[in-house]
């Protein structure tokens, strides 16, 4: 199977999209933990998605490419990650964001 398959802008876009609708659904069933998982994941890709336009990549191997070259991204990390904070830390305005609180 190509791992490239699921790691490109639009897919991760799409996929998005279908975890916030799957959010909503839980969360009308009253299932508050799958709920803010399923939320949690949509903000995920939505997050990968973003950096992706940010440094016109098309895919998360060439994101994670150009940001270790930038040194951006530390050996011991990975855009392969589900910490917010970790994709969070890689968009630009993240220490003004910290900072403004």
């Amino acid at each position: 199977m190509n791992r490239n398959l699921h790691d490109g802008v639009s897919e991760l876009a799409g996929a998005s999209r279908q975890r916030l609708a799957d959010a909503k659904t839980l969360l009308n069933a009253s299932r508050w933990r799958g709920a803010m998982y399923m939320a949690g994941y949509a903000v995920e890709c939505l997050l990968k998605t973003k950096l992706m336009h940010i440094y016109n990549c098309q895919n998360l191997h060439t994101l994670e490419d150009l940001l270790r070259q930038r040194s951006v991204l530390p050996a011991h990390r990975t855009v392969f990650t589900h910490h917010l904070e970790d994709l969070l830390r890689l968009a630009p305005g993240y220490n003004r964001l910290i900072h403004n609180q």
